[in-house]
């Protein structure tokens, strides 16, 4: 069938009518629009105007303008089961719409598709793409498909390719879905919108009958992807380990990111999440313990109102239990069952900013007259003073936040009957303004996983993070940490992510516990990533095929590609009649690529070069001790030698111990060159030797511009000769 077949066949044979998120969809959809047109002359005054407006229109009293838009996961439109706008977001978004509506009102008479998604991300601060394009398809619904999520629109270009031949290679948001509602004609825009989700997941009717399951169908925009809970990239120095990191952490903690931007961008999110303690980065090395991994016993300086200093030693929570607690602290608030309760990390918040307001708060107990007081916090503990003066007491606050969720009760003897009135205290700072904090997930970064003594680093932790027996699981485990003596377990919300450098250490030299729990991707050297001159110029072309040469944002990206690659002036002259030549190749089915550029350029063969010198590596000690393609990257014949002398030839010093031939086999007689032979170098002595025979050898160093070495070569003729 086509396309346009497939989009009648589910019209008729789905009874879209009938479905709830059609009728949301549509419902709020126009909604939206009416506030849009009311916005435009100038009916809103005020947040509390617009809100008023949108609760008659809804029908519901209790509704609320920005929650249903921007802050609910299930908002009627689609569902988002992560990644919507921090709780601390919402707050600041409701204050600032509160005391200024100009920002949210100047979306709502915003015109410019492109223009109001800038505002959107600008009005929400935070890179929740799904949530900003779920808001932007329902102010113009017209001009979208209900594909929110940038992966989730991958999938359905790829369904598009395979099923009907049709190739949709906008990038931009707004082109990309309307050139995909440009492919059917329509009378409904709702059920198209639904059509491109149900196509996109497989889930348009076949031409038997249609599943009974669909009345209650909703859009997900992000299908939870499945994430090894503990992985370890393992490959050779340069094969770009920590730089994937990145990208899966990203990924795993906000799927819905548009991964497809700029490098710059992915680091921004990432800082982003980095700055929320979503992620946490560390590198083990030789000297790194359970101490600092866990918890430990740690030295303080603190000083008295007296001015004097003094060393106390506190027991302090390393790494891993500080991330784990935070991802704990947020599992545990997901799953309550009471919508208005605070996480307990933001009622101890506000229970330490009460205190220092007033430090004499008195907590009583089930006596009348025997209340106490808090002195203080640390890290781990409360520190307090009974009623009768003595202050050298303390309580747990991990303790205090297991009372906090139920997950066991206060004793009713010794300092347990001082937690109930603090929790009590902790709870009376719920609100019925407060939402349920959504599930988030958390990961931790371990760089260079395989330097540190992993067995005494993780300890007891080598069980608990076993997947089966992380908390809320059937096998959970919890134990007694050795210094605290609280109870400590892993929450199902944190991911580890390892790196492992194999020319350090191969994987089978891992520690065999750690080994059995992490899932291994081998991140090898990519020669295919580096591109030749002509393939630069070639995929710049079919990436903007669509646009004018004319165009702004192509001719700059041209510019700098032809600047970068020392292109000549006849290539400039000459690229539209050669573009020509490559399309009419492409439309005959005898396209050549990499090949329509090469008579221009004398560059380095990169990807060639690396395969080379990884072939011989491998012949002279194994694939484990290869060159990472990432020293190639960027790279022309002038930056290029800069990654010979600081990383290439080092590595290579560093795998052979020096050993000089080995690495003349590897780079060449162009590189390594024997020594002059001196016979007299040693002082006059009766021993017989032979170490006046030995030949050395030394690393020509072509660094200097236009060097030429004693044989004559330079440094790209070295480089050719490399390659033979």
């Amino acid at each position: 069938m086509t396309i346009q077949e497939t989009y009648n066949h589910f019209i008729n044979k789905s009874d879209v009518e009938n479905w709830d998120w059609y009728n949301s969809l549509k419902r709020y959809s126009e909604i939206l629009q009416e506030i849009k047109q009311e916005a435009k002359l100038n009916r809103y005054q005020s947040y509390s105007d617009l809100n008023h407006h949108f609760q008659v229109l809804a029908n519901e009293k209790k509704e609320d303008f920005l929650d249903r838009y921007l802050f609910r996961k299930n908002n009627g439109l689609s569902e988002i089961p992560q990644q919507l706008i921090t709780i601390n977001r919402r707050n600041e978004i409701l204050n600032e719409v509160n005391s200024s509506f100009s920002a949210l009102n100047n979306i709502l008479k915003e015109d410019n598709i492109k223009a109001c998604l800038k505002l959107i991300l600008e009005f929400i601060d935070q890179n929740k793409w799904s949530v900003a394009n779920r808001f932007l398809r329902a102010l113009f619904p017209k001009h979208f498909t209900s594909i929110d999520s940038y992966k989730h629109f991958e999938l359905l270009k790829k369904k598009l390719k395979a099923d009907f031949g049709i190739v949709i290679n906008a990038k931009d948001v707004v082109e990309k879905n309307e050139l995909a509602l440009s492919l059917i004609q329509f009378e409904d825009i709702y059920k198209a919108q639904i059509f491109f989700w149900m196509l996109k997941g497989n889930q348009t009717p076949s031409l038997e009958d249609i599943s009974k399951n669909t009345t209650n169908i909703m859009a997900t925009n992000q299908t939870e992807e499945k994430f090894p809970i503990n992985q370890i990239l393992f490959g050779p120095p340069g094969t770009g380990k920590t730089y994937h990191t990145i990208n899966k952490a990203v990924e795993i903690i906000n799927s819905d990111f548009d991964s497809f931007q700029s490098r710059g961008e992915i680091k921004d999110e990432f800082r982003n999440l980095v700055e929320e303690g979503q992620i946490v980065f560390t590198t083990f090395h030789q000297s790194m313990s359970y101490e600092d991994f866990i918890e430990g016993i740690k030295p303080e300086t603190v000083e008295d109102k007296d001015g004097n200093k003094n060393i106390i030693y506190e027991i302090k929570d390393g790494i891993f239990k500080l991330i784990a607690d935070k991802a704990k602290d947020n599992w545990l608030s997901s799953q309550s069952t009471d919508a208005t309760r605070l996480s307990f990390e933001e009622a101890f918040t506000k229970l330490k900013e009460d205190w220092e307001e007033n430090n004499e708060i008195k907590f009583s107990l089930t006596k009348k007259g025997f209340e106490f007081t808090i002195l203080g916090f640390t890290g781990k503990s409360i520190k307090f003073k009974k009623s009768s003066g003595t202050s050298n007491h303390t309580l747990s606050i991990n303790t205090l936040r297991d009372f906090y969720y139920g997950k066991r009760e206060p004793k009713k003897t010794g300092v347990g009957i001082y937690y109930p009135s603090i929790l009590d205290k902790l709870l009376s700072y719920s609100s019925s303004e407060t939402q349920k904090p959504e599930l988030q997930n958390f990961v931790l970064i371990i760089d260079e996983i395989n330097r540190g003594n992993v067995s005494q680093i993780f300890g007891e932790l080598i069980t608990l993070i076993e997947e089966d027996k992380r908390l809320g699981n059937d096998e959970s485990l919890e134990i007694t940490l050795p210094y605290s003596k609280e109870k400590f377990g892993v929450p199902p919300n944190l991911y580890i992510i390892g790196t492992m450098n194999t020319a350090d250490r191969s994987v089978e030299a891992l520690d065999t516990a750690l080994r059995r729990r992490f899932s291994f991707e081998e991140m090898p050297p990519k020669p295919e990533l580096l591109l030749s001159p002509s393939e630069m110029i070639e995929k710049l072309l079919w990436d903007y095929k669509d646009q004018p040469w004319e165009d702004k944002e192509y001719e700059l990206k041209e510019r700098e590609l032809f600047d970068f690659l020392n292109a000549p002036e006849k290539l400039w002259n000459d690229r539209k009649k050669i573009w020509e030549t490559m399309k009419l190749d492409k439309d005959n089915g005898n396209i050549k690529h990499g090949t329509y550029f090469t008579e221009y350029f004398t560059e380095v063969d990169f990807k060639n070069l690396l395969i080379t010198i990884n072939k011989r590596i491998e012949k002279l000690i194994d694939k484990d001790h290869a060159i990472g393609h990432a020293y190639f990257m960027g790279k022309n014949n002038e930056t290029i030698v800069d990654s010979f002398y600081k990383n290439i030839i080092p590595l290579l010093q560093e795998y052979f111990f020096g050993d000089y031939g080995k690495i003349g086999l590897v780079l060449g007689k162009g590189f390594v060159k024997k020594k002059d032979s001196i016979r007299s170098v040693f002082a006059a002595f009766d021993y017989e030797n032979d170490y006046s025979e030995r030949e050395s050898y030394e690393i020509i160093d072509y660094r200097k511009p236009n060097t030429i070495s004693d044989n004559g070569m330079t440094f790209i003729e070295a480089v050719n000769l490399l390659m033979n």
